[in-house]
């Protein structure tokens, strides 16, 4: 036998470029601050949907007509199979960004990594910077969601985290890391 089952899980350590460990940020915090972060934008989001709506009789959904699925699956996948309202989604990141910008900005942190004690950084260990984070971190991923399935990936990849080096894919297409904030 190899192992004790009974040693505790090891904290996962880096080195960043000046030789110092860095400890990655847990699993269950990364999960828990992105369910946190989802939950407050899908309120500001719609509640910012129905303002605007009601303010100017607007309506950010296409004029198409309904299609009614056949089936409960095919129910269920249609938001993820169907692309976005640019507008909507132009909407939505204004209103990410109203909610989260000063937080990135100033300590590489949303409210949910702020509360579970995380933030953003390089991939060594230094401060992410606002350009790369909404440019490489966070567009991508709201323009993904404007075609056909990408929702769908965009809905999956924060799983990416049970990976051996947590990093989620906008994390490797960022260069950035999620860690302990000290």
């Amino acid at each position: 036998m190899d192992a004790n089952p009974y040693t505790p899980p090891a904290t996962a350590l880096v080195e960043n470029d000046k030789g110092h460990e860095v400890v990655l940020a847990a699993r269950w915090r990364r999960l828990v601050a992105c369910i946190i972060d989802t939950l407050l934008q899908a309120a500001l989001w719609i509640g910012a949907g129905h303002g605007l709506q009601s303010l100017t009789g607007w309506q950010l959904s296409a004029e198409q007509p309904a299609r009614v699925p056949t089936t409960t699956l095919e129910y269920w996948l249609e938001p993820f199979i169907t692309a976005g309202h640019p507008l909507d989604y132009l909407l939505g990141f204004a209103a990410f960004l109203v909610l989260q910008g000063w937080l990135l900005a100033r300590r590489q942190q949303t409210i949910g990594k702020l509360m579970l004690g995380v933030r953003i950084t390089d991939a060594s260990g230094q401060p992410a910077g606002l350009r790369r984070i909404l440019l490489a971190r966070e567009l991508p991923w709201w323009l993904l969601a404007l075609v056909p399935f990408g929702t769908l990936l965009v809905a999956l990849e924060p799983l990416f985290i049970f990976r051996r080096d947590r990093r989620c894919l906008h994390d490797l297409l960022a260069g950035t890391r999620v860690v302990a904030a000290r």
